[in-house]
């Protein structure tokens, strides 16, 4: 579709930045939105030529919409690392010995309290084994059904998965009981790192002493009795910031250790999907 009321293109906007810093030229390259996509789909069809693949004239692709590839029976059965097993030393891989390794000099060189050489357990910083009496939930992460990550959480089928308005906190029925909680309510959920309000989903289908926030829903803090919180349920104000490893540097946001209690205040209003006060247009 066109562009709506002010929204403009990512290469627009792009474009807009570059002329505004002296560099516009060097951005573009002299070329326009389009002329940049028939680069892209050409330099990609001239890669497939040499491999044997066929594609058709930029064209006839962009007035079909779309290319489908045929997969060859011998794509359908392939192995993994089936020439390194057929000869080994002739086909080595990439590690130290050029081996499968179950064990890393390299990285075992490096010293690292929290990676070693080989595999190896480490207790987690929070979860079911470090529950507390003030956070004895212990608290996950997913991807949700309705958006990518948090791409699309603003359109009606992200609105199909929400309670009240806001991001569903999974709960077994047990967990329930004993915090006087019903399916429907609008709850705090709280950690030693922040707070957020969410709508109970009370279910057998998460195990008890656990509950499941799916990450994505959009930030909206706001000030309230309980302080300044997230209003809408979002999973990162209560999830772990921390690396995995030093050497992997992956996050283990998708845990932590919370405790959850019925919201009695009056419940804010949820703004963040209301557009925003119309101003002039940039032209």
């Amino acid at each position: 579709i066109k562009p709506q009321y002010e929204s403009r293109s990512d290469y627009w906007i792009g474009t807009q930045l570059a002329k505004r810093l002296g560099i516009e030229e060097a951005f573009t390259e002299g070329r326009t939105e389009m002329q940049w996509i028939e680069k892209f789909y050409n330099d990609c069809r001239n890669n497939g030529a040499r491999k044997g693949i066929v594609m058709p004239e930029f064209k006839d692709f962009w007035e079909k919409g779309y290319l489908f590839f045929e997969v060859e029976e011998k794509d359908r059965e392939f192995v993994s690392f089936k020439t390194f097993r057929e000869d080994p030393k002739a086909n080595s891989l990439g590690t130290e010995s050029g081996l499968i390794q179950i064990y890393s000099p390299k990285l075992a060189s490096y010293g690292y309290d929290d990676c070693k050489g080989h595999p190896s357990y480490f207790e987690p910083i929070e979860g079911t084994a470090k529950a507390t009496k003030e956070y004895p939930l212990a608290f996950v992460s997913p991807k949700s059904r309705y958006r990518m990550h948090s791409q699309l959480d603003n359109v009606n089928t992200a609105r199909r998965g929400s309670v009240e308005e806001r991001e569903p906190v999974w709960m077994n029925p047990a967990d329930a009981q004993v915090r006087g909680l019903k399916n429907g309510d609008v709850v705090l959920v709280r950690c030693r790192r922040g707070a957020c309000l969410c709508g109970l989903q009370v279910s057998d289908r998460i195990k008890p002493g656990v509950v499941s926030i799916q990450h994505g829903a959009w930030f909206e803090p706001e000030n309230t009795p309980a302080g300044r919180i997230d209003v809408h349920g979002n999973a990162n104000t209560i999830a772990i910031d921390v690396i995995t490893s030093k050497i992997a540097r992956g996050n283990v946001s998708s845990t932590g250790n919370v405790e959850v209690s019925l919201w009695k205040d009056e419940v804010p209003p949820v703004r963040i999907f209301n557009q925003p006060r119309r101003v002039n247009a940039v032209k």
